[in-house]
């Protein structure tokens, strides 16, 4: 009985680091997203401010495709 309870646990902490990760893409994503209208000088152009918004959306849906994979691989192999 001790055992599956830890196969439990293992498999929960398996799943919670790539919602985690999906998380943390999603956070870093509005940080990159934020930099340029906070500092402006780094955009003198739009065409810079083209490429960070181009990077921040890249790392949202990144982060959106990590947490949805994540999702589907626990509902899949979860049920073993």
């Amino acid at each position: 009985m001790d055992g599956e309870s830890e196969k439990k646990v293992h498999k929960q902490n398996n799943s919670s680091m790539g919602i985690r990760f999906g998380q943390f893409l999603l956070v870093v994503s509005v940080v990159v997203f934020l930099i340029p209208n906070i500092f402006t000088s780094l955009t003198p152009n739009g065409y810079e401010m083209i490429a960070w918004m181009g990077w921040a959306m890249a790392l949202f849906i990144l982060g959106l495709i990590v947490i949805v994979i994540t999702y589907l691989l626990e509902t899949i192999f979860g049920s073993r």
